[in-house]
């Protein structure tokens, strides 16, 4: 099944005009939804009311994961298929429909938020989180759940890094964009600076010498991103 993120476009005009400027392509469908995208990365900004923030997985066939999800989280029917809730305490929806096109990943060029690393979420347990995920056809890439973070990846098209509550020194806003660019990291910085993209944090915890390496950045919509040098 495929696997995307949504978020709700409480401010639809400012966060498309937002990504429009950081140089990602926007696709608005005839749903109220907008497929925002950049090399290696897709998810939605939905319009639509009573919509919240979570993953949907989209499939014609839902029944062997519905089996699956019933070991770890209850599952109750609505207009578009399945509703539950992660480990993460974000909503999951399964869709019984083709998902959007999404354009060759290949074919796109990074944001000027460099190179994405995946989203990144924190939760209680990592134990329940992984096998939660993995139920959802993600496997451990790296990490251990008896560690602070485990990342877990889906083929080749969703990863996600999972953080034990309290392991994090910087703002964590719900699942967040997360790119890493290692030494690159503070041209990068001073990049988004340029185009005028607010900085909501700026985390000095793991600098020398008190340098601005790694922010945190949130969209007019309040879907928070991440750019780190990851070092």
């Amino acid at each position: 099944m495929k696997a995307l993120f949504t978020h709700v476009a409480v401010e639809p005009d400012k966060s498309l005009r937002y990504y429009e400027r950081l140089g990602f392509t926007i696709n608005s469908l005839d749903n109220a939804q907008h497929l925002i995208s950049a090399a290696g990365i897709s998810f939605l900004l939905d319009e639509r009311p009573f919509i919240r923030p979570g993953w949907v997985f989209y499939g014609k066939e839902t029944a062997e994961l519905q089996a699956k999800l019933k070991q770890h989280s209850q599952l109750i029917p609505f207009e578009e298929g399945w509703l539950s809730l992660t480990t993460c305490g974000a909503w999951l929806r399964l869709v019984e429909s083709l998902p959007p096109v999404i354009s060759t990943h290949d074919a796109l060029q990074d944001s000027a938020l460099g190179s994405f690393a995946g989203w990144s979420m924190e939760t209680l347990d990592l134990r329940k989180s992984q096998d939660f995920w993995n139920s959802l056809g993600f496997d451990l890439v790296a990490g251990d759940s008896n560690s602070s973070w485990i990342t877990m990846r889906n083929g080749n098209t969703q990863q996600i890094s999972f953080m034990k509550y309290g392991s994090c020194p910087h703002l964590f806003l719900g699942a967040s964009l997360t790119f890493f660019n290692g030494k690159d990291n503070v041209e990068v910085i001073q990049g988004l600076k340029a185009l005028g993209i607010p900085i909501l944090q700026d985390v000095r915890v793991f600098s020398q010498g008190n340098k601005t390496e790694n922010v945190v950045l949130q969209d007019p919509s309040g879907l928070g991103i991440f750019v780190f040098n990851d070092e």
